[in-house]
């Protein structure tokens, strides 16, 4: 099954192979929001709106099995890490006023399933946040915010921590952040190019250069890079570096590595288990 969220809101389940439609969910009416992501044991739907309503609905009926609203925010982004037990959920303030910034933008953790759940909220919150990602073993965020500039940081989870940050310039084709399957690596969609950093020291490692640079992946076993552009799409190799997990040592190139204070919230994102 296939799922796939348009524009105005509406969710459709697709069967794989034909992709012919499957259900309709009847939703467009909740409007935009963020994207959709399917439960580990792909019964359940999880999506956000720009409404602020965290939804969690049954994969086959379109049912309704928990909501949460959150008045006056957009929920626009939702990572869902180990296996689909712990999830993460980048919330954006609406703005009150026309003279003045909304509020600074944040993040709660929840474990699965919702509906047994207290979330809890990270301790950052940052301004005008226009992209986000997690490393799949719930280690590391990263973060991109800022306007007109544009920050990148690198969180420790679920302390918070500041591991390191650097400026970046992004163009208007795309802002995308992918950590690698192993959480050694980050890719970072920038102006004209797309960066490859060591996601714990924030290394530079390489740049690929191409026109209106869209999006980014790695392979499973991180030897491979798939680089999208609005023109083109293509699959590089890149060499080792430094240790033997992908994880090199020494100073950040381009980045400011960081202490500051431990910040608690939940375990749910705490060391695996």
């Amino acid at each position: 099954m296939i799922a796939v969220k348009s524009t105005s809101g509406q969710i459709v389940t697709l069967t794989w192979d034909s992709g012919e439609v499957r259900k309709d969910f009847e939703n467009d009416a909740e409007g935009e929001g963020s994207n959709l992501r399917f439960s580990d044991c792909g019964h359940f739907i999880v999506d956000g709106s720009w409404d602020g309503f965290l939804t969690v609905r049954d994969a086959s009926t379109g049912k309704v099995h928990h909501r949460r609203e959150y008045a006056g925010e957009m929920l626009c982004r939702i990572h869902s890490v180990r296996s689909g037990t712990v999830w993460i959920i980048e919330h954006s303030p609406k703005a009150t006023k026309d003279d003045q910034p909304p509020a600074d933008g944040y993040f709660t953790i929840w474990t699965w399933p919702f509906s047994d759940c207290s979330p809890s909220t990270l301790g950052m919150q940052l301004p005008f946040i226009c992209a986000s990602a997690a490393s799949e073993d719930g280690l590391r965020l990263a973060v991109l915010f800022g306007a007109p500039h544009q920050d990148l940081h690198v969180y420790e989870l679920p302390s918070a921590r500041l591991l390191w940050r650097a400026r970046v310039t992004v163009g208007g084709s795309g802002s995308e952040l992918r950590f690698s399957l192993s959480g050694s690596f980050l890719a970072s969609v920038q102006k004209d190019c797309i960066v490859h950093y060591c996601a714990v020291t924030g290394q530079r490692l390489e740049v690929y250069q191409l026109p209106f640079p869209s999006d980014v992946d790695y392979s499973p076993n991180t030897r491979l890079i798939a680089l999208g552009s609005w023109q083109s799409g293509e699959i590089r190799p890149f060499a080792a570096h430094d240790g033997a997990d992908g994880e090199p040592d020494g100073p950040a190139n381009g980045s400011q590595p960081f202490s500051s204070d431990t910040n608690t919230t939940s375990s749910a994102a705490g060391p695996r288990r």
